[in-house]
């Protein structure tokens, strides 16, 4: 009964470290998703921030009057 309990006792060993792997796997994972999520959410508040800016630079230059009209060559 020994001789074959080792196989057994083996493939437990094995499944198990593969089992430790998988949930090392992912948690890296997960890590990583949650520091895109960080990032994306960073980046459409500056792309939010950096719209007004230009909104507010475009109605600025639509409020200002045209430049004088250069003077005729002759």
């Amino acid at each position: 009964m020994s001789g074959h309990s080792e196989p057994l006792t083996e493939r437990l060993v094995t499944l198990e470290s593969y089992v430790a792997q998988q949930e090392r796997l992912l948690q890296d994972l997960s890590d990583v998703l949650a520091e895109q999520f960080r990032v994306l959410d960073q980046t459409r508040h500056e792309l939010a921030r950096l719209s007004m800016r230009v909104e507010a630079m475009e109605g600025r230059v639509a409020r200002q009057p045209p430049p004088d009209a250069p003077p005729p060559h002759d």
